[in-house]
């Protein structure tokens, strides 16, 4: 960075001041590391999302939002099993993976997504997850089509938004820095339909949740999904209730296989 940026980047942060999004304080900002663009630009293919791996991209990528104390929790990251391949899921979800447990910052910060309109967060938040997605790509069986977990057209026009597609809106474009060998998979939103308007599933117990969501979605284009496999995207895994209501739809549709993916889960 050159003098006459460090002095321009001195002079904004006494003008306009960085605030941390969970704590409310005003925080000092190193702004070389706003450039979260370049993350992508050095993707480690051969890098093994490790506990530590995880922690240290998180915060290269949310220092611009969140001060170091924030920073630092360590509560979610105290989390040991993210690839689930519970028998319960097993009618449904071939297998349901989270970067980390929905705690501490974490649940905070999509709180803050989802209820407080912080969508400028969704983006780092997506890169955070889309290198999870490049973990499953290294595997045997890599997704066809990747699907954000609709909402109901009126839930949508309350919130304004879909989380869930937030986080993989730029991943078709990130796709262009992956080999060929990891870029024959698509984002789609227009496949799957949530046409049932449902309680909100907070404060709903496990029963309650699977009857709330049963039968709530609807595959607009099965031919879209015949003989695919799909991953759907979600910001928390809770019960797996609206994972496996989304599956089955997909399921009867043709499709051979689904999986989940998910910033958090409970």
């Amino acid at each position: 960075m050159n003098l006459f940026s460090r002095i321009l980047n001195a002079f904004t942060e006494a003008l306009f001041p960085t605030r941390c999004l969970i704590c409310k304080r005003f925080y000092s900002i190193n702004h070389e590391h706003q450039q979260i663009s370049k993350v992508i630009e050095h993707l480690n293919l051969s890098e093994p999302l490790t506990m530590m791996y995880r922690k240290q991209l998180f915060q290269d990528l949310m220092r611009p939002f969140l001060c170091e104390t924030c920073l630092s929790d360590e509560t979610p990251f105290r989390f040991d099993r993210f690839d689930q391949h519970e028998k319960e899921y097993n009618r449904f979800l071939s297998s349901v993976k989270a970067l980390v447990r929905f705690d501490g910052t974490i649940r905070k910060l999509i709180h803050c997504l989802k209820y407080n309109r912080k969508i400028q967060i969704a983006k780092p938040l997506g890169l955070w997850l889309f290198f999870l997605w490049i973990e499953q790509l290294r595997e045997e069986r890599p997704s066809d089509l990747i699907i954000p977990v609709p909402l109901h057209r009126k839930r949508m026009r309350q919130r304004g938004f879909n989380q869930s597609y937030l986080l993989i809106r730029h991943w078709e474009k990130y796709k262009t820095q992956l080999p060929q060998e990891y870029s024959n998979w698509h984002v789609r939103k227009d496949i799957l339909e949530r046409t049932k308007y449902t309680l909100q599933q907070v404060g709903l117990l496990k029963k309650e949740r699977m009857e709330n969501v049963k039968n709530a979605f609807k595959v607009t284009k099965p031919e879209a999904v015949y003989g695919k496999s799909v991953l759907l995207i979600d910001d928390v895994f809770t019960t797996g209730a609206t994972s496996m209501a989304c599956a089955q739809a997909l399921l009867l549709s043709g499709a051979i296989c689904v999986d989940v993916m998910v910033l958090a889960r409970i």
